[in-house]
């Protein structure tokens, strides 16, 4: 997951002020809708699906939001998340940094909290975090909140849902755009990475899938105007498009009535273009880049396209990951490291909603041609047959430790809900131990013939040049059928 906002200094209020003047904004709000504010509500959603015996409540409100409700007993804490289904690859062609750029002026303010407000708010309520982060599929807004406070963090979500662009000005548009740029720089993402990532992506989705077009470029995040984020706003940024998500200590009923009471009056969007579902295009060869990079190191990567998360093969894939370098028998450990051929080397999955990546990377030790360190990973993925039972359930344990830690925290939970998995995959802790407990050798295995063929990959090769432009030089793109 990409693009986190960090936390930006904010005026200096009291506690006591902030509060004050939040419950006072909120109070005017509700006046100002004709709305009165009562202390229970029935909600006018209707269910999505009955909760399981301990599985998540969800429902949806007339006006399209989507409520994931998993109460827990005992917590002293309510994570709370919004995601927004959309993100970088909605951005049209041109617009490369839109949604990273409306991520950040979320947090800008509204027409009656001023600029970094909604920051001093959650801080005065107690928030342990407070951030957001743009990914390809969806921009997640989320914070952890003391149960008391709960009720005013939901107010602040479904008012800046429904109150951002009557605070948008210019001043606000400037000041966010130059920290996007800066984030920009400061992450690698105008660089040659940034600039490698747009040809790998190009090649492994087509130019017509909308993963061709999540790099964000600094020329367009400049292009960007007023009226290009009121649009994008207006057409993603509304409770039909949107799931809100609550893990914690919370009481059902009463979050279910806050709910209907602040996001419930929020209109729809307009008419909006159904967001295509596509998936990668067979790859018909390999392709292969050769890019001179400002580094000091060859290297190459493989990419593939694999399942999307949630779908079959996503989960015995994250196995082969940690399979592939981790343990003393690690066949890319001892293949490329062991053998002195890599200064370092990685494998992993990169899960996402439409679909996936596998990527493998290995660091040249100096003297070494990354050509060398192609045949030797080739030579290692073709020499694989199968994994031990106590390779397949150290790999499985790691696994299922990430998973535990993850889901035992709130926050992880309700992100992870939000997504959007494939053919309606819900992230929940007993269908994430189910996928994982089901892998074994023989699915590694089938995953890796089926997913990652050795003739129809992208190939990149990344030739240290240090004193070459920082956006790097593609000297050869090809593709071999």
């Amino acid at each position: 997951m990409t693009t986190a906002l960090r936390t930006r200094a904010v005026p200096a209020l009291s506690f006591a002020a902030v509060v004050v003047r939040a419950l006072v904004i909120r109070a005017l709000a509700f006046a100002a809708l004709g709305l009165a504010a009562p202390a229970a509500a029935q909600s006018s959603g209707s269910a999505l699906a009955a909760p399981a015996a301990d599985g998540p409540i969800q429902y949806r409100l007339e006006n399209g939001l989507e409520v994931i409700l998993r109460p827990l007993e005992g917590r002293h804490f309510t994570a709370l998340g919004v995601s927004y289904h959309v993100g970088s690859s909605d951005q049209p062609e041109g617009y490369r940094g839109l949604a990273h750029l409306t991520e950040h002026l979320m947090f800008s303010g509204t027409d009656e909290l001023g600029p970094g407000e909604p920051h001093t708010v959650l801080e005065a309520m107690g928030a342990l975090t407070h951030n957001a982060t743009t990914h390809a599929d969806q921009t997640v807004y989320f914070e952890t909140v003391p149960n008391a406070r709960l009720e005013d963090a939901l107010w602040l979500e479904a008012h800046r849902m429904a109150r951002m662009l009557a605070g948008l000005d210019r001043a606000r548009l400037e000041r966010q755009r130059r920290v996007v740029l800066h984030e920009g720089v400061q992450n690698g993402h105008y660089g040659w990475r940034g600039r490698a990532r747009e040809v790998t992506d190009a090649l492994v989705y087509g130019d017509d899938h909308p993963y061709a077009r999540t790099a964000e470029r600094a020329a367009d995040v400049n292009a960007i105007s007023l009226d290009n984020v009121r649009w994008f706003f207006q057409t993603y940024y509304a409770p039909d498009n949107a799931t809100l998500v609550l893990v914690g200590g919370f009481d059902p009923t009463r979050a279910r009535a806050a709910i209907e009471r602040y996001f419930g009056p929020i209109r729809r969007s307009g008419p909006r273009r159904e967001r295509p579902r596509a998936r990668p295009r067979p790859l018909p060869g390999q392709a292969t880049v050769r890019m001179e990079v400002q580094t000091t190191r060859d290297f190459v990567s493989f990419v593939w396209p694999t399942p999307a998360w949630g779908a079959e093969g996503d989960a015995a894939l994250d196995i082969l990951g940690s399979l592939l370098v981790t343990g003393d028998d690690a066949p890319l450990q001892v293949g490329l490291v062991d053998s002195g051929l890599a200064l370092g080397i990685e494998a992993h999955q990169a899960s996402r909603e439409l679909a996936s990546e596998f990527r493998i990377t290995a660091l040249a030790v100096p003297g070494r041609r990354p050509e060398e360190l192609a045949g030797a990973i080739d030579q290692a993925l073709a020499g694989i047959t199968g994994f031990s039972e106590a390779s397949i359930e150290d790999a499985r344990a790691q696994w299922a430790r990430r998973e535990e830690n993850a889901q035992e925290g709130i926050l992880s939970r309700a992100t992870l809900l939000g997504i959007r998995g494939a053919d309606g995959y819900l992230g929940t802790v007993e269908n994430e131990r189910a996928r994982y407990a089901g892998v074994d050798s023989r699915s590694v295995v089938d995953a890796l013939r089926r997913y990652l063929p050795l003739d129809r990959r992208v190939v990149f090769y990344g030739l240290a040049n240090p004193s070459v432009d920082a956006g790097g030089r593609v000297l050869e793109t090809r593709w071999s059928r």
